[in-house]
């Protein structure tokens, strides 16, 4: 549970930063669900990373229309001069914002009527919050749900409870879609003002949010996530947990890989406090030498120490599945040899 703290500045503009590209076919129902929130947004960034097909022409003209019959929502469509590719469009997206509260959006699913002002209520509520994401359900291309709620992994709580995430869970694993977010404008700025990387940007600013102790998940449904032909992403979130284990068994170097990426971006962007350092430190040092546990410099018996050592050393908070999926991977890798 958290402490409430109330904030004094609960007048707070809200910006909608929806990042599209190609999304013709679902745009206008997801500004539907948008603009029949019961707290509407104060503006609506659409940034079209040089769609091929009417993405920007729907979104302008129902936007227009709405203007038309009285909505004081503002709009504003970008076209980028080249394709930037979804990061460096999310985060152009972001940097022409004025909000308070920044709502990362997709362009092809379906919010809750109540999504603005309840996710909004949680940081009006404690001060501490500077990301929160929601939970959400799957829909299929017709909108109807499909029997698979997302939690994320290792995580419970009561329904409607704001639960804070600690950056020692955040590290190793992205738990929250960008379009389940909101974030606040000082942990906006801080990614903005970060080095430029191939991190998504949900994951580099839930990092920064949880560096801070401001990263929340509230365990509310208030997202309808599309599941269709187009949305890799999605379909595996959605996927059965056997194509999902051979997937990451298959992908596992890669991981390796990545975690070391964001260490070095972390190094470079945040000041961590004295209660994330020493497992910053020990998780720095195990992700150089599982790296190169899996080119094979080591024997799995020597992990298999390593992994004992560092478990210690990181109070119990690796991810044990990252361990086995190590020991996995190196198995099928020898067995090939």
């Amino acid at each position: 549970m958290y402490t409430v703290i109330k904030r004094m500045e609960i007048d707070m503009k809200v910006s909608v930063v929806m990042a599209v590209y190609n999304g013709g076919k679902y745009i206008r129902r997801q500004l539907e669900s948008i603009m029949s929130q019961t707290r509407l947004p104060d503006e609506i960034i659409i940034c079209d990373d040089r769609s091929a097909d009417d993405t920007v022409r729907i979104a302008d003209e129902y936007m227009s229309d709405m203007c038309m019959h009285g909505s004081r929502v503002e709009y504003k469509i970008i076209i980028n001069e080249a394709n930037k590719g979804y990061i460096e469009n999310f985060r152009y997206a972001l940097s022409v914002s004025h909000g308070d509260i920044l709502f990362t959006c997709d362009q092809d699913d379906v919010w809750e009527r109540d999504k603005v002002e309840k996710m909004c209520e949680c940081f009006e509520n404690n001060s501490q919050v500077q990301l929160v994401a929601s939970s959400l359900r799957f829909i299929n291309a017709k909108e109807n749900v499909i029997d698979r709620a997302y939690v994320p992994y290792g995580m419970t709580a009561g329904n409607n409870e704001l639960v804070k995430i600690g950056f020692d869970r955040i590290l190793e694993k992205n738990y929250f879609p960008g379009c389940t977010m909101a974030v606040s404008k000082m942990a906006a700025k801080k990614y903005l003002d970060s080095v430029h990387s191939n991190i998504p940007h949900d994951w580099s600013m839930a990092l920064i949010a949880a560096a801070d102790d401001g990263l929340y998940w509230y365990n509310r449904i208030l997202l309808n996530y599309r599941i269709h032909g187009d949305n890799t992403l999605g379909l595996a979130a959605a996927d059965s947990k056997l194509n999902y284990i051979r997937r990451t068994v298959a992908t596992w170097p890669d991981y390796c890989y990545e975690l070391c990426d964001r260490i070095r971006y972390i190094r470079q962007t945040l000041e961590l406090s004295a209660a994330y350092k020493d497992y910053f430190d020990a998780m720095e040092e195990f992700a150089g030498y599982r790296s190169e546990v899996i080119t094979g410099k080591f024997k799995v018996g020597s992990f298999a120490k390593e992994c004992l050592i560092y478990n210690r050393k990181l109070a119990r908070k690796i991810d044990r599945r990252g361990i086995i999926l190590d020991f996995i991977y190196i198995f099928l890798t020898t067995k090939k040899q």
